[in-house]
């Protein structure tokens, strides 16, 4: 209930105050533990300072919001060819109902190869370029679109089936006005899992001999034994993958 003049009485503001300085507070005790950890095992060059890792970013916020952008780009194609792939083998196993489990096994053969292992491969057949970041972007996501896509194309109940079979509409009409309402949600969810996982699949690719990219830092980084660099980028890729998780 609002005020006479629309503002929001003072005991719906208090609860919600009370859980951001909670929350702040947690954050704050959480940054500090960190810090003293890092500081404390500095000479295991295991963690990096939460204080080491924002003057890096700081010192460095061209080049890593360069890369940035380049990892996006390659995620960004992958993301769209993969949950493009996988909607389609979604329709073509409900519509020849008979091919599903083979396309349902084979698409879970190639989703089950190792990233690490298949991005050399696809850097040797495409060579220089973003080829295999695209490419391992899509078959890190067109799985987890393929999977609940199929479930939602047969989740409508049974009874709108019969509906439309009795009005003697045919499998076009059924699956524009049933199955593809009905398999909404279950896209949503395939889409926000697919997110990360193809600006993660973009970055593994880079690990193969891209010519930028965070996954490009990334190997500079280990190589020089750069530990706020490592431990920015880190940082820097899980907050841009729980961002993208959280904005589909």
């Amino acid at each position: 209930m609002t005020a006479a003049d629309g503002s929001v009485p003072d005991s719906r503001l208090a609860p919600a105050t009370a859980r951001l300085l909670k929350r702040g507070v947690g954050v704050v005790l959480l940054l500090a533990v960190w810090e003293t950890l890092a500081r404390a095992t500095a000479s295991s060059f295991v963690i990096a300072a939460p204080s080491q890792i924002a003057m890096h970013m700081a010192q460095n916020a061209g080049l890593l919001s360069r890369a940035l952008g380049t990892t996006l780009w390659s995620a960004l194609q992958g993301f769209v060819w993969g949950n493009l792939a996988g909607m389609l083998l979604a329709l073509v196993a409900v519509l020849a109902p008979r091919s599903e489990r083979l396309l349902a096994t084979l698409a879970l053969l190639v989703f089950c190869l190792p990233l690490v292992a298949t991005g050399p491969i696809l850097r040797v057949l495409y060579g220089p370029g973003t080829g295999p970041q695209v490419t391992l972007a899509a078959l890190a996501v067109y799985y987890t679109t393929f999977l609940p896509v199929l479930v939602g194309l047969r989740a409508a109940p049974r009874g709108w089936f019969d509906l439309v079979h009795s009005y003697g509409r045919g499998r076009l009409t059924t699956l524009l006005q049933v199955r593809l309402p009905a398999a909404l949600p279950y896209v949503v969810a395939g889409l926000q899992i697919a997110a990360p996982a193809a600006f993660l699949g973009a970055m593994v690719g880079e690990f193969t001999g891209a010519e930028r990219g965070l996954g490009v830092l990334t190997v500079r980084a280990l190589r020089a034994l750069d530990l706020p660099a490592t431990w920015s980028i880190a940082v820097l890729a899980a907050g841009v993958s729980m961002l993208a998780f959280a904005g589909v």
